[in-house]
């Protein structure tokens, strides 16, 4: 049971980042919201380092950064650039989209991670692990439900769009 409690604090904490991506891209452009979000956690990365440059010994192991080869960085700059391309369109998608629209969407990015994974990494997964999977729907049929009582068009929507670039390009 305890998983249930962890499941809830999460969903809270989550809910939380949306509501403070909403407030930020509210009256703001996305890049430099985007940008600062990233200088802000770049910086606590930066300082763990410089502690540990200056006093090896200090920083646990766990947030110790270790050395990459030349071929890691280029792997770290590949994954950067698809996750900078997946923020960007989230993002954009947050602001034109009601936070109440928005959320129930990102909640089926698993889904989506599924769905890439069996078809473009040809994993397999067991019938019986697949039960899990049904309620990861739920948010797009209560979202689609959402819109059309709202009387929202999902095709003519911006922020919809921006959703499903994010959606498959990995967020």
């Amino acid at each position: 049971m305890p998983w249930v409690v962890a499941s809830l604090v999460s969903a809270f904490f989550l809910g939380c980042y949306e509501l403070c991506t909403k407030h930020a891209v509210r009256e703001n452009a996305v890049l430099p919201v985007l940008f600062f979000a990233n200088v802000c956690s770049a910086s606590v990365w930066l300082a763990l380092m410089a502690v540990h440059a200056s006093t090896p010994g200090a920083i646990a192991p766990l947030f110790q950064v270790s050395a990459l080869s030349g071929t890691q960085h280029l792997l770290l700059l590949l994954k950067s650039t698809i996750v900078a391309g997946s923020w960007i369109c989230s993002y954009f998608a947050v602001k034109h989209l009601p936070v109440s629209l928005a959320s129930p969407i990102r909640a089926t990015g698993p889904i989506w991670t599924l769905v890439g994974a069996l078809l473009v990494l040809g994993e397999d997964r067991p019938g019986w692990k697949s039960w899990e999977l049904g309620p990861r729907w739920l948010p797009s049929w209560g979202c689609r439900w959402l819109g059309q009582r709202r009387e929202f068009t999902f095709t003519a929507t911006v922020g919809l769009a921006g959703w499903w670039l994010a959606l498959c390009w990995g967020r």
